[in-house]
């Protein structure tokens, strides 16, 4: 994963995260409201964009279509826009545990990046609003989720507490073990402890073999830099993709482990499938092309790949195209194309100027 994993669109950096598979929105949700929820559920946010736009065209005052672009604007970095547009929608429905947690999580990620100040003033709130969804439904997982990692993340004089994330966590072991070894693996590894996620990530399979988050995340975890188990990769994505074959994911971890092992005929199959299942979610070829960037592999196949992610407007999960641009660069110095190089690695510091990664590159391969 290398370059991709340390710079991504997403709410969280890590690639295998509670909070960058949304909050485990799809783990053990309800069944979707409408279209437009279908496909933010489903990640199709440029079209669940489109779709919630309309649907606020013809009633601004839809307490579904705000929750749902409070989420759209959070995925796109937007995270007070996204806090405005949930407190709406709490307004018009106060009685919903969904938008309670939205707002929830929406100030939480928007205090994260904020000073003490804000941190102190916001904290409060985003307990307040977590406990106010378990009020109205006590079996909200992303809620009991959320507050999880509220205990584990803030500080003492806030609320924190391991203490309780743990026994929270246990609780929830004895009453849904599913949901149970879940929550013991993303507290796992908000404490760094790998071996502990896998157990609670094998754990969770066998108490329901179709959790597809617990599937797509140990795969993700096989393929990552840390492991590079890229037959237990393969395994789990394949099993993911049997139950979301409409999804991204999957395949580009997939696409991922098929380009490092070099079994390109299998791969072009892959892309060829994933296409033609997800047409708005191109980061398959980008993995692919990173591998074989990384592997030192075809890098004529690589630059194709990339270019091809580059073609249309990524998702707002998926990686950034300086990222893209960044890796096309490494591939132009790597193959002697030093003004090329630079040209890549200039367009992936314009489009992201804060880039270190890109601006280092572009200072030695300059140099």
């Amino acid at each position: 994963m290398m370059l991709l994993s340390k710079f991504r669109r997403s709410v969280s950096a890590s690639g295998w995260t509670l909070f960058a598979f949304g909050l485990c929105r799809l783990v053990f949700s309800q069944a979707p409201v409408g279209s437009a929820r279908d496909l933010a559920e489903n990640g199709h946010w440029k079209q669940a964009r489109v779709a919630v736009e309309s649907l606020l065209r013809a009633n601004a005052n839809d307490a579904e279509g705000r929750y749902l672009l409070s989420r759209i604007k959070m995925t796109w970095g937007d995270f007070e826009g996204a806090t405005k547009e949930a407190e709406r929608a709490v307004a018009l429905n106060p009685g919903n545990a969904d938008y309670h947690f939205q707002l929830a999580w929406s100030s939480g990620e928007m205090a994260k990046r904020a000073g003490l100040f804000t941190k102190m003033r916001v904290g409060p709130r985003f307990k307040k609003e977590v406990e106010a969804a378990l009020a109205i439904d006590p079996n909200h997982f992303e809620a009991r989720m959320a507050l999880l990692m509220f205990y584990v993340n803030a500080p003492g004089i806030m609320g924190g507490d391991t203490k309780k994330a743990h026994a929270l966590a246990d609780e929830l072991v004895t009453r849904n073990p599913e949901q149970g070894y879940f929550a013991r693996a993303l507290l796992a590894e908000e404490e760094s402890d790998t071996a502990g996620m896998e157990q609670n990530y094998l754990k969770c399979i066998g108490a329901n073999p179709r959790n597809y988050r617990a599937l797509i995340s140990l795969a993700s975890y096989y393929r990552s830099d840390a492991r590079k188990l890229y037959n237990l990769a393969e395994k789990y994505a394949r099993e993911a993709l049997k139950l979301e074959p409409d999804r991204s994911a999957p395949y580009s971890v997939l696409a991922g482990a098929l380009a490092h092992q070099q079994r390109i005929a299998e791969l072009e199959e892959l892309l060829s499938r994933a296409e033609a299942a997800v047409p708005d979610n191109l980061n398959p070829y980008l993995q692919a092309g990173n591998a074989l960037f990384v592997e030192g592999k075809d890098f004529p196949r690589a630059e194709r790949y990339i270019r091809k992610y580059l073609s249309q407007e990524p998702e707002p999960n998926a990686p950034h195209p300086a990222a893209a641009h960044l890796v096309l660069g490494l591939l132009m110095e790597k193959q002697g194309r030093k003004s090329e190089a630079i040209s890549e690695i200039e367009t992936a510091v314009r489009l992201k100027p804060d880039y270190d990664a890109a601006k280092k590159a572009l200072k030695r391969v300059k140099g």
